[in-house]
This record gives C-alpha cells, sequence and structure tokens, in this order.
C-alpha cells in the first residue's frame, strides 16, 4: 500500500510540475461552455407529430400535450428508404 501511495504522489508531483492537471481540471470546463455557445438548448426544442384525419381525439390531445399536431387525408410511410404517398378513403 506504501508503494501505491509513494507512485500516487510521484505522479501528482510530475503532473502538477507540467501543468498537466490544470489542464485536466479546466479543460473539461472550457469544453462544456463552448459547446454550450454553439448547441442549442433542450427546452427550445418542439416536437412536431402528424396524425391522420379521423384519429381517435384522446390520443391527438395527449400528443398536443408535447408538441404540435397536423392532421392530414395523406398517409405518408417510409418503405425501405422510399416515402409512398397513400391517399385515404374518404
Amino acid at each position: 500500500m506504501k508503494r501505491v501511495f509513494s507512485i500516487f504522489i510521484r505522479d501528482f508531483k510530475s503532473s502538477i510540475r507540467e501543468f498537466l492537471l490544470l489542464y485536466m481540471m479546466v479543460g473539461p470546463l472550457l469544453l462544456t461552455f463552448g459547446f454550450s455557445l454553439f448547441i442549442p438548448s433542450s427546452e427550445a426544442a418542439t416536437l412536431q407529430f402528424a396524425v391522420v384525419e379521423g384519429m381517435d381525439e384522446a390520443v391527438v390531445d395527449h400528443f398536443e400535450r408535447y408538441g404540435s399536431v397536423e392532421t392530414s387525408r395523406i398517409l405518408r410511410t417510409l418503405t425501405r428508404g422510399y416515402w409512398i404517398l397513400t391517399m385515404l378513403p374518404e
């Protein structure tokens, strides 16, 4: 245990002498501040939902709690990388 502690003390002194410890403590803080300038906050993000006409009103109300809801008669589905538009019957 004494040997492990002496290695720790030696590495600690070396990191202070070479300013490595300072970089390890300040670097992540600077990166966090830099990223916060470029990445928008998650509170600013809005959700948008598209539902088919005739969907149950309770489901639409549930979606409206989280974001804007748009109803449409056209059903768009993504199948194997291709968008397929289907007109729903009246």
